[in-house]
């Protein structure tokens, strides 16, 4: 583009057989010619002196507007040779017709979960590791007991200066005695216990569910109508007592 708005400057002067700006106006007729103001030029030139000074890079104006993202193309052949080349080294076999989704199916079937090296450690000593679901932090004794030394912490962290944090912490930790944990490790077992008592009767619950797919109008239109009719119902309702909130956290207190 800039070439262009160059060229019919140009091309406009050789028909005009005379110069459009008179040429001791430099800084008006690099604008004309370029199709900029003159105060980008100005701009764009006390860069250029600066840049020759310091060889830093000079920024020029242009449009901003979103640009595409690199896309990294997946070697494609590459990885499905790495495939290939699992299954065969695990005594196993595959077809040279298959895609890159049924050689995965096949090392996702025969993989072996990860070894860890704390895993292997604790086994050496006789413990064996059992993983918690994930978002179960009601299954952790040591959240249990993370939460008792933060109480105690909170206690004495009280117009005390943050270099004394530590101290105070370290200390938090000495006070957990050995009943201590045997009691919160009961206490998760009998959460465990309600979970599988409980869980059967989840999945019962869970079966009578049926999603339907689809929008019907008419019912909508009735549910909206609905919904008004309770907002306003619910206008003189007030909150419920204390005693019939239900404290959700997990952790217990002492």
């Amino acid at each position: 583009m800039m070439v262009l708005k160059v060229k019919n400057f140009c091309e406009r002067e050789k028909r005009n057989n005379a110069p459009l700006i008179p040429l001791r106006c430099v800084q008006a007729r690099v604008a004309a010619i370029t199709g900029v103001s003159e105060k980008t030029v100005s701009k764009i030139t006390k860069e250029g002196e600066v840049a020759a000074s310091t060889s830093t890079k000079v920024s020029t104006p242009r449009k901003s507007g979103p640009r595409p993202k690199k896309i990294e193309l997946d070697d494609f052949e590459r990885r499905k040779a790495e495939m290939q080349n699992w299954i065969s080294s695990n005594g196993l076999s595959y077809l040279p017709t298959m895609v890159k989704a049924q050689l995965f199916q096949i090392i996702k079937e025969h993989k072996q979960p990860p070894v860890y090296e704390a895993d292997i450690m604790l086994e050496a000593h006789g413990h064996k590791v059992v993983r918690l679901p994930p978002y179960h932090c009601d299954l952790n004794p040591i959240e249990l007991i993370w939460s008792v030394v933060k109480r105690r912490v909170a206690e004495k962290n009280i117009g005390q200066e943050a270099n004394k944090i530590l101290q105070i912490t370290e200390e938090a930790f000495a006070t957990i005695t050995e009943e201590e944990w045997i009691k919160e490790c009961e206490h998760v077992k009998k959460v465990e216990e309600k979970y599988y008592a409980d869980g059967p009767v989840i999945d019962s619950e869970m079966e009578r569910f049926i999603i339907e797919v689809g929008d019907d109008s008419d019912t909508s239109d009735d549910e909206d109508d609905e919904e008004d009719e309770v907002d306003d119902d619910l206008s003189g309702i007030s909150p419920l007592d204390e005693h019939f909130l239900i404290d959700h956290n997990y952790n217990k207190k002492y």
